[in-house]
């Protein structure tokens, strides 16, 4: 505040030492034009949507504990699933599918105790799966792959 009335009696002293007015200051002025057609933003966000994946079978393959690499999916699917232990004692093998933009997803893929060497498989159904990318969440003691096959 103490500055301000500092900076004031300044301005006044100048003024009133040259007899003469300060000259107005200019007013900047603004345009406003839009950056981009409406058409344009029509297009830019329909290209951001995630293109339509194709409708054949995705087989994902891995070993122990790891998130997959990310693969796109729509609509519904047969999932089979196969899981072979890594130790003569069997395994732990669970999955579940999970979506890349981080939406929460609640489909459990796999919740199995292999209780031998012996490998094992089993099926499960996605239904309405919205179109995009999608990995595997695997919490697994076993070398595993899931084939999901469009219903």
């Amino acid at each position: 505040m103490r500055r301000a009335v500092v900076a004031v009696a300044v301005l006044l002293a100048l003024v009133g030492c040259s007899g003469q007015a300060l000259p107005p200051v200019a007013q900047p002025s603004f345009t406003l034009t839009p950056a981009t057609s409406p058409e344009s933003l029509t297009a830019s966000a329909s290209a951001a949507e995630p293109s339509t994946p194709a409708r054949s079978a995705v087989t994902i393959t891995g070993k122990g504990i790891q998130k997959s690499k990310p693969f796109a999916l729509q609509g519904d699917y047969t999932v089979t699933w196969n899981a072979t232990p890594d130790s003569s004692v069997g395994c732990y093998h669970g999955a579940s599918l999970e979506r890349v933009d981080g939406t929460f997803l609640n489909e459990t893929l796999v919740n199995e105790l292999l209780n031998s060497k012996a490998s094992a498989s089993g099926e499960t159904n996605l239904y309405g799966l919205d179109a995009a990318r999608y990995y595997i969440q695997a919490n697994s003691g076993c070398t595993w792959s899931f084939t999901f096959s469009p219903a």
